[in-house]
């Protein structure tokens, strides 16, 4: 073999390998292996992205919804709270002002003062009974009442 025969082989040999490289790179990416080795390493990872963020508001949901529900029984305390106090100023309202005085209403009315003349005069256990059980029924429910009245201004 001489020099000019090997250098047609050598040559020969380059236009097969371009050939060949020409091929490869006309075919579609589909069929090349690199694809095959990219495709699954970006899918694990776009997989690993896009399950840790929903981990993450997963958890921020968690957090929110914990944190709501704590400020809503503190809230609810408070209320309750209010309303005890309320309800409990209304007691003292009604205790230390108004009943003493709807009672001496009671007793010095028209009606109220016969009454007690008559128990004084003629005093059985049934007049004064029955006296005390209608001041006693006037009292509460005009307490009740008044009450009523107060939670309802306080509550608006």
């Amino acid at each position: 073999m001489d020099k000019d025969t090997l250098e047609l082989e050598k040559l020969s040999s380059e236009i097969k390998k371009l050939k060949a490289e020409i091929e490869y790179i006309k075919l579609p990416f589909l069929k090349k292996p690199q694809f095959w080795t990219v495709v699954p390493s970006i899918i694990v990872i776009a997989l690993s992205y896009f399950g840790a963020q929903i981990t993450e508001q997963h958890k921020e949901i968690t957090r929110l919804q914990s944190e709501q529900v704590r400020l809503e029984a503190k809230q609810s305390e408070w209320k309750l709270f209010f309303y005890r106090n309320s309800f409990n100023q209304i007691e003292k309202e009604l205790q230390l002002g108004y009943l003493p005085g709807y009672i001496n209403g009671i007793i010095n009315s028209t009606e109220g003062s016969e009454t007690v003349d008559r128990i004084i005069n003629n005093p059985t256990k049934k007049s004064i009974g029955k006296f005390a059980y209608g001041v006693a029924m006037q009292v509460s429910e005009q307490a009740i009442s008044k009450r009523k009245e107060l939670v309802e201004e306080r509550i608006k």
